[in-house]
């Protein structure tokens, strides 16, 4: 009678509320401390809620202890346990449950085989005597929370033709939530009905927060609502920069909320500020310097050198040749020209006789030389005898000094000119008793000396021809008239005559001639 009193009362008290069978459970396990035949464990949580022996998990006759255990996999919150005993019909000869006598029920957190009775929390015990029977369909509340369901018995029943004690249970139910459901309630699939408590999420409240949220997470994704320090991200998995002052960083993209440590900048603070920039701290957004830079550095963020300085670390100077002494940063080439003075990329080279400077990239001179210079560079020397310099290209002087004439004023004037001679022709104003101021006056002895030796020479040589013609003839006519009247000469002399032909020619004017000789005989 308490046994039905009990299961009116939590009938009549739980009319609104449902709540899962954790028995069927896919991560629950059944186990019993013996088994009959191939009546397994299993057998009491297939949903077959017939009681006939075939359908009924059973231990194994002459034990004096039989249990039966559920396994939850995790703690849950139990609301009730509910037994379905072996009983084969109603007729005096079916079988009965008999055994069933005295059985009690717990819960734990650890296994049968690991707690004794005294060491788990009792839900029910039976006190049925013979010959009276419990019910074989019994709903038992046991609102506690454990991960184990534990039936156990030690009674023989007297009925029985087996000894020891037995469990034939054909189904158990265990009705309960998650221990994560608010108000411990759920439907009978075991979402909890009123959300989850603090640190769980899903439909059942299974599922842990992840470590790191701030109190709670998204009941429905587990994506946390906030982080604890040091942490970002849905899950709260990512660390924050460690540049972060405070290790403080949003939630969702693990920007910096509190600012750089010194040094750095960026919404991470990742970026390093340069190391030029004075005092080592630049501004989080955009890495300017806010305090200036250390020498020679410039620019916002103090990433180039200033105007006067380059190279690595911009530790070189800029060449004074150059215009404000400005250059290129990398390679310190003039970036505003060169001086007057000076041309080339660094402006290290310098222009001659340049009076108004010279061409940066060639050296030619921009204007005119300075006087007594000429060319594109103004690098050579106009002529001594000039006057007032000379032509910038031809390098023919504009005037000559007093004597001197021609282009390069390299002719002198004729000593009979009264006060020097034409700068192009060389005529002048003759001084008296002079007879020309024909500048070629002075020359005139040497020309008539060259002249008559020309002259002298010209007819020394027709003259010589002229004889040698004659002489010629002579001789022929000679050998003629010898031939007949004549006794001839000697011919030694003749062959001496006729073999020297340079002799012949010469003549030998002072001796007589065979000519002469002829003559006077």
């Amino acid at each position: 009678m308490t046994i039905i009193f009990l299961t009116v009362i939590y009938a009549v008290l739980q009319p609104i509320r449902s709540y899962e069978n954790l028995a069927r459970k896919n991560s629950t396990v059944l186990t019993q401390s013996t088994t009959y035949q191939y009546n397994n464990a299993t057998l009491a949580n297939n949903g077959d809620l017939r009681t006939t022996e075939q359908y009924c998990a059973h231990t194994a006759p002459g034990y004096d202890k039989a249990w039966f255990q559920v396994d939850f996999g995790s703690p849950f919150n139990i609301l009730s346990v509910k037994i379905y005993f072996r009983r084969e019909g109603n007729l005096s000869t079916d079988w009965k449950q008999y055994r069933f006598r005295q059985f009690y029920l717990d819960v734990s957190d650890l296994p049968v085989t690991q707690t004794t009775t005294a060491e788990r929390t009792r839900c029910y015990t039976d006190n049925t005597t013979d010959p009276n029977l419990p019910p074989h369909i019994i709903q038992i509340p046991c609102k506690q929370t454990a991960r184990f369901v534990i039936v156990e018995t030690r009674y023989d029943a007297p009925e029985d033709f087996e000894k020891g004690a037995f469990l034939e249970i054909c189904e158990l139910e265990v009705y309960g939530c998650s221990p994560n459901c608010v108000g411990d309630v759920c439907d009978t699939d075991g979402d909890c009905t009123n959300g989850c408590k603090a640190g769980f999420w899903g439909t059942t409240c299974q599922s842990v927060c992840p470590i790191n949220c701030k109190q709670n997470c998204h009941q429905q994704n587990g994506i946390c609502y906030n982080c604890t320090i040091g942490y970002w991200g849905d899950v709260c998995n990512e660390l924050c920069p460690y540049q972060c002052d405070g290790n403080v960083c949003d939630n969702e993209n693990g920007g910096c909320i509190q600012g750089c440590h010194l040094g750095w900048y960026g919404n991470r603070c990742d970026k390093a500020c340069s190391l030029s920039c004075a005092t080592g701290r630049c501004e989080k957004t955009n890495g300017y310097c806010p305090a200036g830079c250390v020498g020679n550095w410039a620019g916002d963020k103090c990433e180039r050198c200033d105007a006067t300085h380059y190279g690595a670390g911009c530790s070189l100077e800029c060449s004074v040749n150059c215009i404000q002494q400005t250059c290129n940063n990398i390679t310190g080439s003039c970036t505003q020209g060169c001086i007057k003075g000076f041309y080339g990329d660094f402006c290290n080279n310098t222009c001659i006789g340049c009076l108004e400077g010279c061409y940066r990239d060639t050296g030619e001179c921009m204007g005119a030389c300075s006087v007594g210079t000429y060319g594109t560079r103004c690098e050579m020397a106009c002529s001594l005898d000039c006057k007032s310099g000379c032509d910038k290209s031809t390098g023919i002087c504009t005037l000559c000094v007093d004597g001197k004439f021609g282009q390069a004023c390299n002719r002198t004037c004729s000593t009979g000119c009264t006060s020097g001679c034409d700068r192009q022709s060389g005529y002048c104003v003759c001084k008296p008793a002079q007879q020309s101021s024909d500048p070629t006056t002075d020359y005139q002895p040497y020309f008539y000396g060259v002249l008559v030796v020309l002259c002298t020479s010209f007819a020394l040589h027709i003259f010589s021809f002229t004889w040698m013609v004659r002489h010629r003839m002579f001789q022929r006519q000679n050998r003629d008239q010898s031939t007949t009247n004549v006794t001839p000469a000697p011919t030694v002399i003749y062959d001496a005559v006729e073999d020297n032909t340079g002799y012949q020619e010469l003549g030998q004017l002072s001796q007589a001639s065979h000519y002469s000789q002829l003559q006077k005989k």
